[in-house]
């Protein structure tokens, strides 16, 4: 008993180890200035941090902690590195058991192109994206009241290095209140500024509260799903779901017209009245049902500079705060131009990703990718990682064993995620051929005992009328 305890708490041991944070790359990193910028006047907050990082150790420095506490992970879209070239760099999360026991914090690790050298700085740009940190404050209002909303954060840079200056600055729209501080400076632009601050310490915090107004929809997808069907007789069926919530501010007493009208911009502000889609460029015979018939109006065209399929649908109905929306949109595709040969006997398959609409979060995502029937030795090329990946069989028409599915199941996706992927696989011709084969051998069976069935009708009168 005592040699598996004592295997147990190496095991432990050794895991933490393997998981714990570089704590001499932490050691010897100086944040010298930190500038923030958060945006409050869109449907998720969104921040740019530059940072300006010095390196006083003796050895070069590889990578980057973010610091993300545990209570705002289920907030947490996104964070990137973004580099001069507007390239996006994600980093991996890493857990320091010790860390967020004393903190209550996570972390992200971001592998940095250039280490940094002993002596030396460099400028790193950090950039966040939150859901559900604007609070609707009143929770309930009238169809022509303008939306508030509560946002709560911490002055400082949550960060596990010493801050030498920082600063942060808020962009919103009619300040009603704010946390006073001798180093808050309201702007003529529109926002409030904190600080300068200097000499901070590793994950110090001061927290504030903003209310102000934001009349934006605070919308997003609980729920959406992307099934991508591939025929080789020509034909790729992309076919979506989705699932909408309002999570803005309530809808005080009940829903009139004569208080609503959808094509004034001043009335219903907070409430959603239409929704952009990009479809790729080539996509034919776009369609979308909703089950309750909320939407009514849509407008869709090619533009040819931009290269993709523009569509807009607007709902017969508001969708206010607390309303939920659901409706199914699909399209096909040809496969001469997603679909190649890899020269080695093999297919490749070129899909987007993500959902087509504009700046809208999917909570749950899950993508299918049916395969013909028959393929085999099926990978996938993905240009993030996912929180989930395992293959299926769907059965269709004329299935015998079924369709290779691939299901790609991820949290938090938006337009970022929405990049091309690749999937491999090999498919022999008797796969191809099977189902025409299968058709054209039902056909031949039943002409055949038609035709049995018949000369034996013939054969039978012909003895009867001997």
């Amino acid at each position: 008993m005592k040699n598996l305890l004592a295997i147990c708490f190496i095991l432990a041991t050794l895991l933490q180890l393997g998981l714990s944070i570089n704590q001499q790359d932490v050691a010897d990193v100086v944040i010298e200035s930190a500038n923030r910028e958060i945006d409050l006047t869109q449907r998720y907050v969104t921040s740019t941090i530059k940072l300006k990082v010095f390196n006083k150790g003796k050895t070069p420095v590889n990578s980057f902690y973010y610091a993300l506490p545990v209570d705002q992970i289920q907030n947490t879209i996104l964070v990137v590195i973004r580099y001069s070239d507007q390239r996006e760099v994600g980093g991996n999360l890493q857990e320091d058991f010790a860390m967020r026991h004393q903190y209550n914090t996570t972390f992200i690790r971001f592998e940095l192109e250039r280490p940094i050298a002993p002596q030396n700085s460099a400028t790193i740009t950090l950039e966040e994206k939150f859901v559900n940190r604007q609070v609707p404050y009143p929770r309930e209002i009238r169809i022509n009241e303008d939306q508030k909303i509560l946002f709560k954060d911490n002055a400082y840079i949550y960060t596990p290095y010493f801050v030498k200056t920082q600063y942060t600055v808020y962009k919103t729209s009619n300040i009603i209140s704010h946390t006073e501080n001798e180093k808050a400076l309201k702007l003529r632009k529109g926002g409030i500024k904190y600080g300068e601050f200097s000499e901070i310490q590793a994950f110090s915090s001061y927290p504030i509260e903003i209310h102000s107004e934001n009349t934006t929809p605070l919308i997003y997808l609980t729920k959406a799903t992307k099934s991508i069907e591939v025929s080789h007789w020509g034909n790729i069926a992309v076919d979506s779901s989705y699932n909408l919530v309002n999570e803005g501010a309530y809808l005080k007493g009940e829903f009139g017209r004569v208080d609503y009208n959808k094509y004034n911009p001043s009335s219903g502000k907070h409430a959603l009245k239409s929704l952009s889609a990009e479809l790729p460029y080539h996509a034919t015979g776009v369609w979308y049902r909703d089950v309750i018939g909320n939407i009514s109006t849509s407008n869709g065209f090619r533009d040819k500079q931009e290269k993709v399929v523009k569509l807009n649908i607007m709902p017969r109905y508001p969708v206010v705060g607390g309303w939920k929306s659901a409706w199914n949109l699909g399209y096909n595709l040809n496969t001469t131009r997603y679909l190649h040969t890899d020269g080695n006997g093999g297919f490749v398959l070129r899909q987007l990703f993500s959902i087509p609409f504009n700046d809208l979060l999917a909570q749950d995502y899950e993508l299918r990718v049916i395969l013909p029937e028959g393929a085999t030795d099926i990978k996938s090329e993905l240009p993030f990682s996912v929180d989930s990946q395992y293959t299926e069989n769907t059965f269709s028409y004329l299935d015998t064993n079924g369709r290779p599915t691939l299901v790609f199941k991820k949290k938090n996706v938006i337009d970022f995620h929405n990049q091309y992927f690749y999937v491999h696989y090999k498919l022999s011709t008797i796969n191809l051929i099977k189902k025409p084969l299968l058709i054209f051998g039902a056909f031949l069976i039943f002409f055949v005992t038609l035709i049995v069935f018949n000369r034996l009708s013939l054969k039978s009168l012909k003895s009867k009328n001997e």
